[in-house]
């Protein structure tokens, strides 16, 4: 490699080691010599600073996966996974009222199909904001009863039922494990 194309590569001249070529100091730790550069932005990092992943050394803003497109989620992709989690919500919290105990199992599973769905409708984004959206979608929904909207049974008798908060608690975790 020619020194013309290593400056190109990594410009910083401050880090360079007077001579010894190919030497660095580390970007991080002013004081610590190295040869390894990071393999996405050539930054030079020590031991310390690495962070060994499947495609090599990294520095640690390059480690951090949260700027990848998957995590990048739209207004849009905000509104399907609301609208997905509530109706699937509304659909399974309507069960809830006939299986009682049982929801202790029932609700692990459904709010993991609520998250698996979540995440085929917006095309594999996840992320943490994304799981909060659905699990407001995952709440509203079980809070909105199908009967109540079919006019067999009141609101209130839904916030009163201790297995739908049950559900919602437990569904929710299903979600997170899912989507984040």
């Amino acid at each position: 490699m020619s020194a013309t194309s290593e400056t190109e590569i990594f410009p910083s001249e401050e880090l360079k080691v007077p001579d010894e070529p190919g030497v660095y100091f580390c970007a991080r730790h002013k004081s610590v010599k190295t040869r390894l550069r990071c393999g996405r932005c050539e930054k030079p990092i020590c031991p310390k600073c690495t962070k060994h992943g499947p495609t090599g050394a990294r520095c640690g803003e390059c480690s951090s996966n949260r700027s990848s497109h998957m995590y990048q989620v739209g207004p849009l992709q905000f509104l399907i996974a609301f609208g997905v989690a509530f109706a699937l919500s509304m659909a399974a919290a309507f069960a809830v009222r006939f299986i009682h105990f049982f929801v202790l199992f029932y609700a692990p599973v459904v709010g993991t199909f609520i998250g698996k769905t979540v995440v085929s409708a917006v095309k594999g984004k996840r992320g943490t904001p994304l799981a909060i959206v659905a699990s407001i979608g995952v709440a509203a929904g079980a809070l909105t009863p199908l009967g109540a909207l079919l006019g067999s049974s009141g609101l209130l008798s839904q916030f009163a039922n201790p297995f739908v908060w049950v559900y919602i608690a437990f569904a929710i975790s299903g979600v997170w494990y899912w989507v984040c």
